[in-house]
């Protein structure tokens, strides 16, 4: 189960990332990607969504840079 977490962390992180540039996209991206629920692969889900591949090597750079920025901003 440790792995289904660390997916889910890892799409919401995203999720959260696009909706500090552009709220309303983050929810329609959000709402794409939960529609397919039971449909998709968790990688398909992610491709619907136009989010990134959990898996691709490079996966949390843009949420981390984002992540640095609020909490400079924030913290």
């Amino acid at each position: 189960y440790y792995i289904d977490y660390c997916l889910a962390q890892t799409a919401a992180l995203e999720f959260w990332s696009l909706s500090q540039k552009d709220y309303k996209d983050a929810w329609q991206r959000y709402l794409r990607f939960v529609s397919f629920g039971g449909k998709k692969s968790f990688k398909e889900l992610c491709a619907a969504a136009g989010i990134d591949d959990p898996f691709g090597e490079h996966a949390l750079n843009g949420v981390a840079r984002t992540a640095n920025a609020w909490l400079d901003a924030n913290g």
